[in-house]
């Protein structure tokens, strides 16, 4: 692949970006499509330098140059297109790639219960590198769309909540590792293991807890409170070799509020992973609890053990933003949907309407973008208020 500076001109704060970013060697910075949330986050990028594929960047130049010509042809005023800008978002719309299907991501939860549930002997580390990296490219092929997937299967796969609860954890962090803090790709991989083998030592009690009516008995209790040092010690044993993978899974538990800059960088990556944890545990149902509403798992995670903003909590909600794609939201018109793609901004998502005012389902989804104070997001819902859903796969194509 021949890589190019990238144009600078394909870049603006809040908007999708229009192109892949690289570094100098042509490993992936930022996806197509992500949101780089302020202008500081551009020049930092910027500083370390930023790379396009050659194909990227004629498909961008195409692109703007029939937007300029569309505005000659519509006697658009010169000085207006002397200055015009691409439009970012428009460049992007239909374009994130093939079409991801339920059983895209069905298929990754699987193979990581299977690692968790049987690790084998030999040739575990090679197996959840390849399961990492297929993560990594579906989230990055779209994702909203993997957001929404994989928000709603970690409420529907209780048999194997484990390995659904650990591919959500991974993505996510992929995605602030990604879009705001500008992570060295190796620190990302490390901490995408880190994430999906987190709870190796407890993955069949994790699944047996998401089927059991009564509170963890003391044996439970206390293999959940020793598992992180267990589950590091079982991957040392499997041949994980990587510190800073085994550092994160180590402390991924510890509830350590504070700045992320004074701590090493595997304790950093395990606090990442925390308020992951933590914020997807919370949009999971279980036998004997309800699921929260995003907004209120939102703000477990944003929140440190004292009740303050905490830095990793927050960049987890710029990422994915307060109401993210599958969560179930009630707009100011009155209407009850789902929300299927992010938008420029934490609160303003685009939703699926599925529910009318009047309380009747709606025949025809409806697309309502929040951002409109006539459908703004009014609140969040627990997924056990709205009864009627769509298919994943028809939330996928209308998404």
């Amino acid at each position: 692949m021949r890589i190019v500076p990238a144009p600078r001109i394909g870049m603006a704060a809040g908007r999708p970006l229009p192109f892949a970013l690289r570094d100098s060697s042509g490993q992936l910075l930022l996806a197509r499509g992500v949101i780089v949330a302020t202008e500081a986050q551009i020049a930092a990028l910027a500083a370390r330098g930023m790379w396009v594929s050659s194909d990227d960047a004629d498909n961008f130049q195409r692109a703007f140059a029939a937007q300029l010509d569309g505005m000659i042809r519509s006697d658009t005023a010169l000085g207006t297109i002397a200055g015009a800008k691409p439009d970012l978002e428009a460049f992007n719309a239909g374009a994130t790639g093939p079409p991801t299907r339920s059983e895209d991501w069905t298929t990754l939860v699987r193979r990581n219960h299977a690692l968790l549930r049987e690790p084998p002997a030999t040739g575990f580390v090679a197996q959840l590198e390849s399961l990492r990296t297929d993560v990594s490219r579906m989230l990055h092929r779209s994702p909203d769309r993997a957001l929404l997937a994989l928000v709603s299967l970690a409420g529907q796969e209780l048999d194997q909540y484990a390995a659904a609860h650990a591919v959500l954890v991974a993505a996510l962090c992929e995605l602030v590792a990604a879009q705001v803090r500008v992570m060295p790709v190796d620190q990302r991989q490390s901490l995408g293991l880190a994430a999906l083998s987190m709870n190796i030592a407890m993955a069949a009690l994790q699944n047996i807890l998401s089927l059991q009516e009564r509170p963890p008995d003391e044996r439970q209790r206390a293999q959940i409170a020793g598992h992180a040092g267990q589950s590091a010690e079982r991957l040392r044993q499997l041949g994980v070799t990587d510190e800073l993978w085994l550092e994160a899974v180590a402390h991924h538990h510890d509830a350590v509020p504070g700045p992320l800059a004074s701590r090493p960088i595997g304790l950093q990556l395990a606090r990442m992973i925390q308020r992951a944890d933590v914020f997807s545990a919370r949009l999971s149902p279980r036998k004997n609890r309800r699921a929260l509403s995003a907004a209120s798992a939102a703000q477990v995670a944003y929140l440190d053990e004292n009740k303050r903003p905490d830095e990793a909590g927050m960049e987890l909600i710029k990422a994915i933003g307060i109401y993210p794609p599958g969560c179930l939201v009630e707009l100011a018109s009155g209407e009850l949907g789902v929300v299927v793609r992010r938008g420029p901004q934490a609160g303003q998502p685009v939703a699926v309407v599925l529910i009318a005012k009047s309380g009747l389902p709606i025949g025809t989804p409806s697309v309502r973008q929040t951002h409109n104070p006539a459908f703004a997001v009014v609140r969040s819902l627990a997924p056990h208020v709205m009864k009627l859903r769509l298919s994943l796969d028809e939330l996928l194509r209308l998404g």
